[in-house]
């Protein structure tokens, strides 16, 4: 009799997916670029963050053999055992019967190359012909982490990526599921004969795989939360939003209840701002007055997380705009954020995004983007507005007071 396949919990922070399920695309276009400088300090020379030189299995938050936060858990098929991670296998499996099967998480910092070359680095493999990017398009997708990935499956003799001698009759399944600042893929190659046999339990593997609780017991990390509940904030009795959201007025001109999150963070919440579901690789989520074609959202990286100047033009290639010039990146303006300058960045144009629901489904013409970028010791917090610009305008007092009411549980 076989056993059932068991809950596993592997430890590595969420803030390992946030370089990849950010997954926003800059848009074309060249709209006119508007900022809103709130003060600018002439004596002041603000140091762009270098950050603390990591590499990238530590940016990925896994240089701590404890590290804090949420894990990732999986449910590990009948006969399949985890293998330690090592450099380019972030978590890795193989089968307890035949380690000749291999199947591995990879997450590539800075997107490895892009989609189109990781797939043909794998037909590479294989010695198949190159795939064009309408090929790839019509590729299947399947769910990693809630996402849809591109599913591939491919067969021959595998050279491998030492050079060594090919392996006949071999055979590779794979996800790929990319975003600007990383690439992550997840796949299993091995002998055809034993990959076809474990196909099946390899898709549910990668189905499985998940944000855990961070507690080795599988409890909900918002159950001792005063202020969380559900996650979603349901009431399990009601399906109710049992947060309160506080009368108007209030320090900073928030009106709010104080609400910590499973990720030792805690914030005022601006008056008629509602939370939204929780999603991977985000601290939090609003919709500001409720509008769900508009969000803001507290996310986290190692390290730098790219640096000042990568994300201030990221965040200006969502709204069809061109990077910021050197010059004016030391001019933006700084708000004071969990204790340290945060630097403010306000456009309004155009805003496109892959991900789905409300503003981040796709394009939104009129659009306005506030956003807060925070450096600390080894990593960085940032806090983004997008949604459509009359709202992003009305409620960019708000946003100021959200951001600077962020601090880190005591």
């Amino acid at each position: 009799m076989r056993a059932p396949a068991t809950h596993m919990t592997y430890r590595i922070t969420t803030s390992a997916l946030a370089l990849v399920l950010g997954l926003t695309l800059t848009s074309c276009g060249e709209p006119d670029r508007s900022f809103t400088i709130e003060e600018v300090r002439e004596k002041r020379k603000p140091r762009i963050p270098g950050g603390v030189r990591l590499t990238p299995k530590q940016r990925l938050g896994m240089r701590d053999s404890r590290p804090r936060g949420p894990q990732f858990a999986f449910d590990l098929p009948t006969g399949w055992k985890q293998l330690p991670s090592r450099q380019f296998r972030d978590i890795n499996f193989t089968l307890e019967r035949d380690a000749q099967l291999e199947a591995y998480l990879t997450i590539l910092q800075g997107g490895g190359g892009g989609v189109a070359h990781n797939v043909n680095r794998w037909r590479g493999q294989f010695q198949l012909d190159p795939m064009n990017t309408d090929a790839i398009k019509e590729l299947p997708r399947k769910k990693l982490f809630g996402f849809d990935a591109l599913f591939l499956e491919m067969g021959g003799d595998f050279g491998g990526m030492g050079g060594g001698a090919s392996k006949a009759d071999y055979k590779l399944i794979g996800y790929m599921l990319a975003a600007p600042e990383a690439l992550v893929t997840f796949k299993m190659v091995g002998p055809a004969s034993l990959i076809d046999a474990e196909r099946e339990n390899f898709i549910k593997l990668a189905t499985s795989l998940r944000p855990g609780t961070g507690d080795p017991h599988g409890r909900d990390p918002h159950a001792q939360d005063p202020h969380g509940g559900d996650p979603h904030g349901r009431d399990p009795h009601g399906g109710k939003d049992t947060r309160p959201v506080g009368p108007a007025g209030g320090e900073n001109g928030i009106a709010g209840t104080m609400q910590t999150g499973a990720s030792g963070f805690q914030w005022d919440v601006p008056a008629g701002w509602t939370r939204a579901p929780d999603r991977m690789m985000r601290i939090v989520t609003f919709h500001p007055k409720g509008d769900k074609s508009a969000q803001c959202y507290i996310s986290q990286l190692n390290g730098d997380g790219g640096g000042l100047a990568m994300n201030v033009n990221r965040w200006l290639g969502e709204m069809g705009q061109g990077p910021i010039q050197p010059d004016k990146l030391l001019k933006l303006p700084a708000i004071k954020m969990l204790g340290k300058d945060g630097t403010l960045i306000e456009a309004y144009g155009s805003f496109q995004s892959s991900m789905k629901g409300g503003a981040a489904g796709g394009k939104l013409a009129n659009a306005g983007l506030l956003g807060v970028a925070c450096f600390l010791p080894e990593r960085a917090i940032f806090v983004k507005f997008t949604g459509p610009s009359e709202l992003v305008k009305a409620e960019r007092e708000n946003f100021l007071a959200f951001a600077r009411s962020i601090k880190l549980s005591e």
